[in-house]
C-alpha cells in the first residue's frame, strides 16, 4: 500500500490537492484526515485577496456531484505567510505521519524561482510548481498560462533549477489539461530535459462557463469564465496522465488529479500510470470526510 514518490515514502497514494489549504487552521484540519500528504498553497510572492463575488460553484444532479467551477484568483498570504506558516504546517503534518508539500506560483520566471527556494528553505517535503492556474486576469485580459507557453515553461523551470541549486528536495510541475497531444509532447519534452522529478496532471480546465436559467453566470468575475474541475474533468485528466507516463522517462513520477470521488477513480489513475493522486473537488465539497471516504473505498478495493 505504501507509495514511493521520487525519494519520498507515502503511506498510500491519496493526498489533498492544492487550493483549499492556505492557512494554519486549514492545514491543521487537513492533517486530521487520512490523506498521506497535504499540498498547501498556491503561494505567490505578494499577498493576494483573490477574485471577488461568486467564485465557486458545485453542480449536483440526483445527489451526485457532476463538476465544480472556480475562479478563486489565487488568494493567499504571499511569501510572508509561507515563511511564517509553513514550518508550523510541516510540524502538524509530520506529527500526523504525513508529508507537507508546498505549491508556488510566480508572475515571472524569477518569482517562480524565488518562491520555490522559499518553500525549500522553510521545511517543505516537496514543491509543486503551479504552471496551470487559469483564473488570474488583469484589466480584463487573462494572464498567460505557463503550461501552454513553451518558452515561458522553459524559463520557469530554468529559474527554479537555478534557485534550488544543489538542494535535493523533490519538485514537480503542475500542468494544465491538454487536448492536443502534440502540445502535450512539447511540454513533456521540456520537463524531461529539466531537473524536475515529476508532474501533476491536471489543473482545472480554464474558460468554462455555466449559466442560470435567467442567463446569468454562476461565477461573477472574469465574465463568468472559470476553471472546470470534478468528475467532468476526469476523462481529460486521465488521458493526460496516461500520455505523460508514456512521454516522460521512467525516473519521473506522474500525479493524477481531476474528478477523484471514490476508490475506483484512484485505481483508474494508477492503471493509467499515475504513482499517486490528489483530491481537490471532493475535499472542497466535503472536507476530510470526502477524502476519507475515497481512501477507505480504495483500501477496500485493493484488500
Amino acid at each position: 500500500m505504501q507509495t514511493i514518490l521520487g525519494s519520498l515514502l507515502l503511506e498510500h497514494p491519496v493526498m489533498v490537492a492544492a487550493g483549499m489549504c492556505k492557512t494554519r487552521n486549514h492545514a491543521s484540519e487537513a492533517t486530521q484526515s487520512l490523506a498521506s500528504a497535504i499540498v498547501v498553497g498556491s503561494y505567490t510572492p505578494e499577498e493576494r485577496t483573490g477574485n471577488e463575488g461568486n467564485v465557486y460553484y458545485e453542480h449536483w444532479e440526483n445527489s451526485t456531484l457532476l463538476y465544480t467551477l472556480n475562479s478563486l484568483g489565487l488568494p493567499n498570504g504571499g511569501q510572508a505567510a509561507l515563511e511564517r506558516d509553513v514550518p508550523y504546517m510541516v510540524t502538524c503534518a509530520h506529527e500526523s505521519g504525513k508529508k507537507l508539500f508546498v505549491s508556488v506560483v510566480g508572475f515571472s520566471p524569477k518569482e517562480y524561482g524565488e518562491m520555490a527556494r522559499a518553500a525549500a528553505c522553510f521545511g517543505a517535503d516537496g514543491i509543486e510548481i503551479n504552471c496551470g492556474c487559469p483564473n488570474v486576469w488583469v484589466h480584463g485580459e487573462q494572464e498567460e498560462i505557463v503550461s501552454y507557453a513553451p518558452r515561458s515553461l522553459v524559463n520557469v523551470l530554468y529559474a527554479v533549477e537555478a534557485k534550488l541549486g544543489n538542494l535535493t528536495i523533490p519538485w514537480w510541475v503542475k500542468l494544465s489539461p491538454f487536448s492536443k497531444i502534440s502540445d502535450l509532447k512539447i511540454a513533456a519534452g521540456i520537463i524531461a530535459q529539466s531537473k524536475a522529478h515529476g508532474v501533476t496532471a491536471t489543473n482545472t480546465l480554464g474558460n468554462s462557463l455555466f449559466l442560470r436559467p435567467d442567463g446569468t453566470s454562476v461565477i461573477t468575475p472574469n465574465r463568468g469564465l472559470a476553471g472546470l474541475a470534478g468528475p467532468a474533468l476526469k476523462p481529460i485528466a486521465l488521458a493526460n496522465v496516461r500520455e505523460l507516463r508514456n512521454l516522460l522517462p521512467d525516473s519521473f513520477f506522474v500525479i493524477g488529479c481531476g474528478g477523484i470521488m471514490n476508490g475506483q477513480d484512484v485505481l483508474d489513475y494508477l492503471h493509467a500510470g499515475a504513482t499517486a493522486v490528489q483530491v481537490g473537488s471532493a475535499y472542497a465539497s466535503r472536507g476530510n470526510n470526502g477524502v476519507n471516504n475515497i481512501i477507505v473505498s480504495y483500501l477496500e478495493l485493493i484488500s
